[in-house]
């Protein structure tokens, strides 16, 4: 399997302390799946050869050839949760786009927002599902740090069942 030429990259971790900057890179636009293939088999899968620093590029069907005697494998089958929303402010109309961040044990949403204008405590914000049905109001109570916000779902249903019908999966952009 061919290595990957543009990427002059040690992943020795012998002599060198850890930094949350050694996780720091560029990622194309284009490398960043939008939707998942018809067959997983066919996902890429990076091969680190630990001895040389080298990285190889090759397919999950191929996982088979790099699992050796004693080797441990960990499955990550997490969910990506649907925390994107989207939808409009009801004083002015305008667009609006939020990101769920976490409950608490009250019903109060911790939420990343953006729109034009000010935002105001008491406001209304109507988020739309997928298909651009408005299904929720939520209303802005708190402005905290850095662009987050206490919100209050105007509805009684968990926030997971909420999330999964009118959330998005966050791909980055």
């Amino acid at each position: 399997m061919p290595t990957h030429p543009s990427r002059d990259i040690n992943l020795s971790t012998e002599n060198r302390g850890h930094s949350i900057d050694d996780y720091d890179y560029t990622l194309p636009k284009e490398l960043i799946a939008q939707d998942p293939l018809p067959h997983r088999t066919d996902s890429r899968l990076m091969v680190v050869h630990r001895k040389t620093g080298v990285i190889e590029h090759s397919h999950f069907r191929e996982l088979g050839n790099f699992v050796e005697k004693n080797d441990c494998l960990v499955f990550n089958d997490t969910r990506v949760v649907p925390a994107k929303l989207v939808g409009r402010r009801s004083l002015t109309g305008g667009r609006w786009h939020g990101l769920f961040l976490e409950p608490n044990e009250k019903g109060i949403w911790k939420i990343l927002c953006k729109t034009r204008g000010k935002l105001n405590p008491g406001e209304k914000i109507v988020v739309e599902n997928r298909t651009g049905v408005e299904v929720l109001e939520i209303e802005m109570l708190a402005r905290l740090n850095d662009g987050e916000w206490a919100v209050r779902p105007l509805s009684d249903r968990p926030w997971s069942e909420l999330l999964d019908e009118i959330g998005q999966i966050p791909l980055p952009h």
